[in-house]
């Protein structure tokens, strides 16, 4: 069994000269860090070194994302679906997402803490265009896929300092005015029970990114007709205890 980090929050950054660096916020700011060495997030040590933050960079890029979706009951509800009976694997969420520790394959519910590395904050954009059957062929994920979809980060918060994920308020705030609202405490399926039924008769490799479903208020749904992002508008999803999320859209 892996150790537990050294860290309690990672970033990855650039610093004043350009250089790639993972490093813990000092001073709970974004303006300096205390660096990390080694170029895996699961294996990074701590050096008595110290860089000022130019770049946020996401706070690493996973080989494997899975996603759960309608896992709110809040946002069920307003999709005009059932509540799901099991966890439904498709590219359709965002905000908290966990990191994989280590390879885990048919994981208990009990037993999944033990393979949870951390925290993220994710916002899984969707090109609802992409996603008409005449655009994508009924390949529902194709229009969640494309290149800058999907940022996460600020930083990467270990599962300690997190403690229960079951009761973390979450808000998205579009160009400032709040458009989501809602708690963890809505969620269908647990972190736990996520992980669990990910891993049956499949291993879920170490450093998997897994999406844990969005809350009610998607643009989809909250008017007639929708009012989709436009060019230029900023997108802030903040978790309790995980951090804020902050991207302009092009």
């Amino acid at each position: 069994m892996p150790s537990p980090p050294q860290w309690k929050s990672v970033i990855r950054f650039k610093d004043q000269d350009g250089h790639v660096l993972y490093g813990e916020p000092e001073d709970g700011s974004l303006t300096k860090a205390t660096v990390y060495e080694g170029n895996d997030l699961l294996s990074l040590t701590k050096t008595e070194k110290s860089a000022e933050i130019a770049e946020i960079l996401a706070p690493y890029v996973p080989d494997t994302i899975l996603c759960i979706g309608l896992n709110y009951k809040g946002h069920a509800k307003e999709a005009g679906s059932p509540t799901p009976a099991i966890s439904t694997t498709r590219m359709n969420s965002h905000e908290l997402c966990f990191v994989v520790s280590r390879d885990a394959k048919n994981v208990s519910v009990d037993e999944a803490p033990a393979y949870i590395l951390g925290y993220t904050v994710g916002n899984d954009v969707s090109s609802r265009t992409w996603q008409a059957p005449d655009m994508c062929g009924g390949q529902f994920s194709y229009a969640k896929n494309f290149d800058a979809f999907c940022p996460i980060g600020p930083a990467i918060v270990s599962a300690a300092a997190v403690g229960d994920p079951r009761t973390l308020d979450i808000v998205t705030r579009r160009n400032g005015k709040a458009v989501q609202s809602s708690n963890t405490s809505d969620m269908i399926f647990s972190v736990n029970e996520i992980l669990s039924f990910l891993s049956q008769g499949t291993t879920v490799p170490a450093g998997s990114l897994v999406m844990t479903g969005t809350p009610p208020g998607v643009a989809m749904f909250a008017s007639k007709p929708p009012n989709f992002l436009k060019s230029g508008e900023v997108i802030e999803c903040e978790i309790e205890k995980v951090g804020c999320l902050r991207n302009e859209f092009a």
